[in-house]
C-alpha cells in the first residue's frame, strides 16, 4: 500500500476538501497523482465528473483507473499524458500535493495550460516550506526529512507563499483563489517544537507572515482581466498567540503591534522595554490574551521596572479564579506612565466555543442581575432604617415634650400648695 493512501475527509478544512469545494458537478477533470483514487472516486460517483488520471505508481494506478475515463501510468515529466490527451480540454486540472515532487513544476504548469478550456482552472495544494516549525528547526540547525509531511523525503521542489505566486505568474496565469490549511502544532515531524522558542525567537516567528500556513491552496486561471483574487490565507493564526498593541496617541492599529507564543502550560511572561518595544510617545498598551473564544486569564499581573503593580482595566469580569471574558475579543489595557519597562504575566485557559461564550454572557448577566437585586434589597433596608430612625427621633421628641410638662407642673405654685394634702393622702394609702 502506498504511504499516500488514506480515507477522504471532506468534513474538515484539509487540502482535498478545499479543492473539492472549488469544483462544479459534471466537470471534466485531469487529475495528477491520484494515488489509489480516493478523490477520483468521489469526483466520479459523488459529483458526476469525467476524470482522467496520470499516476506514477502502477498498483495505485490500477485502483484509481476504476473511477476514471482514461489515464496514463508513468512519470509526469516525460509528458506522455500531453501526447495522449492532446485533443482533450479540461475544466479543471488538479495537483493535490504533487508539484513538490517534480523537478520542473513550472514547465508542467506551462504545458497544462494547453489543456485548459476557455474558463478552465488549475487547482493545486502545495506544502509551505517556510512554516514556522521548519524555520525554528533551522534555527536549531536541524533539517530532517520524514516519511510524510512538510519535509516528505520524496519532495524535491520546495515552495513558499511568493514562489507559488511566481510559478503561475511567470506562466501568464492569475491566482483567482488563494487559501491555506493550518496545523496548530506539527507534532512528530520535527525534533524541536516552536514552544521551545525563547522570547526573541517567539517574537520573530509571530511576526513571520504565513508562518502558520501548512499548505497553500491555489486556483489559477489564464487571464486576470476583470477578475480579483479571493485571498483567504491568513497571514497570522491567532489561536496560539497573544497580541500587544501600542498607542502612541493615534489609537491602536496593526502597524504598531507585537505577538508572542504561549508556552506548553499556556503561560506568558513578556518584558516590554522602552526603546526596543515602545518609545517615549507611547501612552497606553493593550494586551489581547486570545482571539475568537471565551477565555479565563489566571494570575494576570502588570508591573514596572521596580516591581510595582500597574493598574489596568479590562472588558472581562474579575473573580478570585482570574479574569473571565465572555467575549470573543478579550482585552486588557493599562497606561505606560513613563515606565522604563513593563512586565506582563498571565496564564490562559480557553473555555470553549461560541456556545460557551453565550453561556458565559448569560452567567455574567445573571450575576449582574443578582447583584442589582441585592443592591435594591439593601436600598429598601436602608430606607426602612431611616424610617425607624425618624420614628425614634419623633418618640424622643414626644418624651422630651412630656417631661417638660411634668417639670413645669412640679415647679408651679398649685403643686407646692397642695403638697401637705398629697402627703396625708399617701399616708392613709399605707
Amino acid at each position: 500500500m502506498s504511504k499516500y493512501e488514506c480515507e477522504l475527509d471532506l468534513e474538515t478544512d484539509n487540502s482535498l476538501s478545499l479543492i473539492v469545494r472549488r469544483i462544479k458537478e459534471g466537470s471534466k477533470i485531469l487529475e495528477f497523482g491520484p494515488a489509489a483514487g480516493r478523490l477520483t472516486k468521489h469526483l466520479k460517483e459523488g459529483m458526476n465528473c469525467q476524470v482522467y488520471i496520470v499516476e506514477l505508481d502502477g498498483e495505485a494506478y490500477k485502483k484509481a483507473l476504476l473511477y476514471a475515463e482514461d489515464g496514463v501510468v508513468g512519470d509526469i515529466e516525460t509528458y506522455e499524458w500531453h501526447e495522449k490527451f492532446k485533443n482533450e480540454k479540461f475544466d479543471y486540472i488538479l495537483f493535490a500535493d504533487v508539484l513538490e515532487h517534480l523537478r520542473n513544476p513550472k514547465k508542467v504548469i506551462k504545458v497544462c495550460r494547453e489543456h485548459l478550456c476557455e474558463n478552465g482552472r488549475i487547482i493545486t495544494s502545495i506544502p509551505n516550506v517556510a512554516h514556522n516549525s521548519v524555520i525554528f528547526n533551522l534555527l536549531k540547525n536541524s533539517f530532517r526529512y520524514n516519511n510524510l509531511g512538510l519535509l516528505d523525503n520524496t519532495h524535491i521542489h520546495l515552495f513558499t507563499y511568493n514562489s507559488v505566486r511566481e510559478m503561475f505568474e511567470e506562466n501568464g496565469m492569475f491566482i483567482s483563489y488563494f487559501d491555506g490549511t493550518y496545523i496548530d502544532e506539527v507534532a512528530g515531524e520535527f525534533p524541536h517544537s516552536i514552544k521551545e522558542a525563547d522570547s526573541v525567537q517567539s517574537q520573530t516567528l509571530c511576526e513571520h507572515p504565513y508562518g502558520e500556513v501548512y499548505q497553500f491552496i491555489a486556483e489559477a486561471v489564464n487571464s486576470s482581466e476583470g477578475k480579483e483574487c479571493e485571498h483567504r490565507i491568513r497571514k497570522f493564526l491567532p489561536n496560539r498567540l497573544c497580541t500587544v498593541y501600542f498607542d502612541n496617541g493615534n489609537g491602536y492599529n496593526e502597524d504598531n503591534v507585537k505577538r508572542y507564543y504561549y508556552d506548553e502550560e499556556n503561560r506568558i511572561s513578556i518584558v516590554l522595554e522602552r526603546g526596543r518595544d515602545y518609545d517615549e510617545k507611547t501612552l497606553r498598551v493593550r494586551f489581547d490574551p486570545y482571539e475568537g473564544r471565551a477565555v479565563r486569564v489566571s494570575g494576570f499581573k502588570v508591573s514596572d521596572e521596580s516591581g510595582n503593580a500597574v493598574e489596568y482595566i479590562c472588558n472581562g469580569e474579575i473573580f478570585s479564579e482570574g479574569i473571565i471574558f465572555g467575549t470573543t475579543d478579550p482585552a486588557i489595557e493599562f497606561a505606560i506612565n513613563g515606565a522604563v519597562n513593563v512586565k506582563i504575566e498571565a496564564q490562559l485557559f480557553v473555555l470553549a466555543d461560541t456556545q460557551t461564550v453565550e453561556r458565559m454572557q448569560k452567567w455574567i448577566s445573571k450575576r449582574e442581575e443578582i447583584i442589582n437585586n441585592q443592591a435594591e434589597e439593601l436600598l429598601i433596608k436602608d430606607n426602612r432604617i431611616n424610617e425607624l430612625c425618624a420614628e425614634i427621633n419623633s418618640l424622643r421628641g414626644k418624651i422630651e415634650s412630656r417631661q417638660q410638662i411634668i417639670d413645669s407642673m412640679k415647679n408651679s405654685t398649685s403643686w407646692k400648695v397642695t403638697k401637705p394634702i398629697r402627703t396625708v393622702k399617701d399616708a392613709f394609702k399605707k
